[in-house]
């Protein structure tokens, strides 16, 4: 089981959580500090990806609806 440690192994359910949580932080973190780096690997190694870069719900609420429409369209044609 993936919840089991070593015999000896001193890492509690507490310690685990804590971690857990310094791990989500430095990654909400860093999101905003270092797009640019992102963005030279993705274009590196995936020129076949588009990259749309949303800044708000609206802006996420348009892209889906787009993509909604783009799919009736798609059967339609």
């Amino acid at each position: 089981m993936p919840d089991e440690l070593p015999e000896g192994c001193d890492y509690s359910a507490w310690l685990r959580l804590r971690d857990e949580w310094q791990l989500a932080v430095r990654i909400w973190r860093k999101r905003r500090s270092e797009p640019e780096g992102e963005h030279e690997i993705i274009s590196q190694h995936g020129q076949h990806v588009a990259i749309h870069v949303l800044r708000s719900r609206r802006a996420v609420r348009e892209f889906l609806d787009g993509l909604d429409a783009d799919h009736v369209e798609a059967d339609d044609g």
